[in-house]
């Protein structure tokens, strides 16, 4: 018998004004660059809260479930924009964020969706992929480079958003393909 799995994680995806600014940002910072690298998709721009990884199909209304249990503990909030990074910081650097300021209730719905998330993971024993960070960055990858060599230090021009007001998270999939991965909602949990 074939267990058909999802690849999953947690985001909070972006109004398509901001998708739109990003875009012709993304452009910006790549036009004068030898080696650019390779830009997020529009469509897969989102803020990642947490990475779960492969899950049974069959479990994973037993997960929405459980995430349910969240939306009613975070009330709505805003992140405001810090800046454009070479990441992740503190080790080799192989991305572009767009940063925000840390924020307490977006390190509170970290905490409780990675909470909730362990306890399902090892209760169906399955691997855990979980960020150790203690202190959660919300931030929004522009881009990855291809190539492993070490960048040098990049100052980006200024990027001038709007705050990013979050209402709802979302448990999304992830199916890879050639040219990008390609994202899709499963369910929408709207912070009340």
């Amino acid at each position: 018998m074939i267990i058909m799995k999802k690849r999953l994680f947690v985001a909070i995806t972006l109004p398509d004004k901001f998708k739109e600014e990003l875009t012709k940002f993304q452009l910006e910072i790549i036009k004068d660059m030898v080696n650019p690298p390779r830009l997020t998709a529009k469509e897969n721009l989102h803020i990642t809260v947490s990475f779960i990884g492969g899950v049974e199909e069959l479990l994973v209304n037993e997960l929405i479930v459980q995430l349910k249990e969240i939306q009613n503990e975070i009330k709505p909030f805003s992140l405001q924009f810090k800046e454009t990074i070479l990441a992740p910081p503190g080790r080799f650097h192989s991305m572009i964020w767009a940063v925000y300021e840390k924020n307490y209730e977006f390190a509170q719905l970290t905490k409780a969706i990675n909470t909730i998330t362990v306890l399902f993971l090892k209760k169906h024993r399955y691997q855990i992929y979980l960020s150790s960070h203690q202190d959660p960055i919300p931030h929004i990858t522009l881009a990855r480079f291809k190539d492993k060599t070490s960048l040098p230090d990049q100052s980006f021009p200024p990027l001038t958003i709007e705050s990013l007001d979050v209402i709802s998270f979302k448990l999304m999939q992830s199916q890879l393909t050639r040219k990008a991965p390609d994202y899709s909602v499963l369910e929408s949990f709207p912070l009340k």
